[in-house]
């Protein structure tokens, strides 16, 4: 694909979004190229303002079921969408996302967004200009466009799987389904078709995010650990409206995130496939301004190629699930065989 095709199918793929798009996320990232100075960690902060929206959702998902009987004998999928509605829905961007991307943090250095001439999009300027900042949380780096990927399309999978479950598919089969809808995006205008990129991680945010909007009201099991539901119903009279409350503990808010954060999101250690015009400006972009940082970090925290491979690979499934991973040799590089 040529450059002229890349920004034609850029502007196409924005005229197409302000007209007939869902709440899209910024459409890339650039964990190739590292931050000067090791970013802090919001985790705990973002962490307390998704805990904040969930009191509100519960709050709200009362107060409509209150209001409306008919909603009632379907009570889970309300609280599910008023959670969605704090935290998804919105334009440009999704909810979380405009506040990952303008919050002022109280850490300093708290985001990175490579120069135009740095970044593996060099040559591709509007996707350099959508390009999602880079931070950290837990201690995992990724662009704020995988928290979009992991809140709202995390809910469209939960729709999805919802969806099927009401048909008489299993649990399994419905995420099967969403999967396969998340790899129709990937191929579409929230990837190859728009960006050229085919984001790995995306698809992993995608189904760790299913799971998260699972386990509001659902136990999961996340690392071979069991995970008690973060709402529950309360006991009411019959006839009365159902009512949800809360069932984190308040002083644990700020690392309510935490579980679900790895490097399934880091675009750099879960590498995309790209379409060949990307693909040649990336590792050229990478051997220029990238390489440099990630042997040096690479030194400090005593790493090998070996285990820098064995990482990449880990990330070839979530939670010990398939999640759509893709890795097509033509299109697919690593920071561990252009670095090292």
């Amino acid at each position: 694909m040529t450059k002229n095709q890349a920004w034609v199918r850029l502007t196409l793929g924005f005229t197409f979004f302000s007209f007939y798009g869902t709440p899209a996320q910024a459409f890339e990232s650039d964990q190739f190229n590292l931050a000067p100075a090791p970013l802090s960690d919001i985790g705990p902060e973002t962490s307390e303002f998704v805990f904040q929206q969930l009191v509100l959702a519960v709050e709200a998902a009362n107060t409509r079921l209150e209001k409306k009987p008919e909603e009632r004998a379907n009570a889970d999928p309300v609280l599910v969408e008023e959670f969605d509605r704090r935290l998804g829905v919105g334009f440009p961007g999704s909810k979380i996302e405009r506040f990952m991307g303008k919050h002022e943090f109280k850490v300093a250095n708290s985001r990175f967004k490579p120069r135009y001439r740095d970044s593996i999009f060099f040559h591709y300027r509007l996707t350099h200009l959508t390009l999602s900042p880079t931070v950290n949380l837990f201690g995992h780096e990724m662009g704020t466009d995988k928290i979009g990927h992991f809140f709202p399309q995390g809910y469209d999978y939960y729709k999805i799987v919802q969806k099927q479950m009401r048909a008489g598919l299993t649990e399994e089969a419905g995420i099967r389904e969403a999967i396969k809808w998340g790899q129709r995006t990937e191929r579409g205008f929230y990837g190859m078709r728009l960006t050229a990129v085919w984001s790995n991680g995306d698809l992993a945010a995608n189904l760790a995010g299913y799971h998260f909007i699972k386990n509001l009201l659902q136990e999961v099991i996340l690392n071979g650990v069991k995970r008690a539901p973060m709402v529950k119903r309360i006991e009411v009279a019959e006839g009365a409206s159902p009512r949800f409350e809360v069932s984190v503990n308040e002083a644990s808010a700020s690392e309510l995130l935490k579980p679900w954060m790895s490097g399934h999101f880091n675009e750099a250690l879960n590498p995309s496939n790209y379409y060949r015009g990307v693909l040649k400006t990336a590792k050229r972009a990478l051997r220029r301004t990238g390489c440099a940082a990630w042997v040096g970090r690479s030194t400090e925290r005593g790493s090998t190629i070996d285990t820098l491979r064995a990482e990449i690979s880990s990330h070839e499934a979530w939670n010990g699930m398939d999640y759509g991973f893709r890795r097509d040799a033509d299109v697919w590089f690593t920071i561990a065989d252009r670095c090292f």
